[in-house]
């Protein structure tokens, strides 16, 4: 008899939260919904900013070498996106060479795909990437 009254018990109870189950069940598949729409909106983004190679400089970086390892030099530029509706402006880091990190000032315009390096006269200058 206590085995058939703690199967019953055990129906019951079931019974009583199937409710609460089901809607745990709903929360955990709209949350894997929202997961999803949240990096495809990501993916989007990283391919925006992929195909990004040109833009004003808003900051240079150098990061110091090791022994083993010579200092890096970065080009920040600024970049567009519409996101929601906006346009909302980023920056991205593009790894340079020592020559063009020295020739390109805040506030320039640089292009990675053509270095072009500007002269005293506002003439452009090209520089051979090795």
């Amino acid at each position: 008899m206590s085995n058939k009254l703690s199967q019953e018990t055990i129906r019951e109870k079931l019974k009583k939260h199937q409710n609460d189950v089901f809607a745990l069940l709903a929360t955990f598949l709209t949350m894997c919904f929202l997961g999803l729409a949240h990096l495809a909106n990501w993916a989007k983004y990283k391919d925006q900013e992929s195909v990004v190679t040109a833009g004003k400089i808003i900051e240079k970086e150098r990061k110091d070498g090791t022994i083993f390892r010579p200092p890096t030099y970065y080009l920040a530029i600024e970049w567009n996106y519409e996101k929601n509706g906006e346009t909302t402006t980023e920056k991205k880091y593009i790894e340079v060479e020592r020559d063009i990190y020295l020739v390109y000032e805040v506030g320039d315009y640089f292009d990675s795909q053509n270095f072009s390096v500007p002269n005293i006269e506002n003439e452009t200058t090209e520089v051979s990437s090795c």
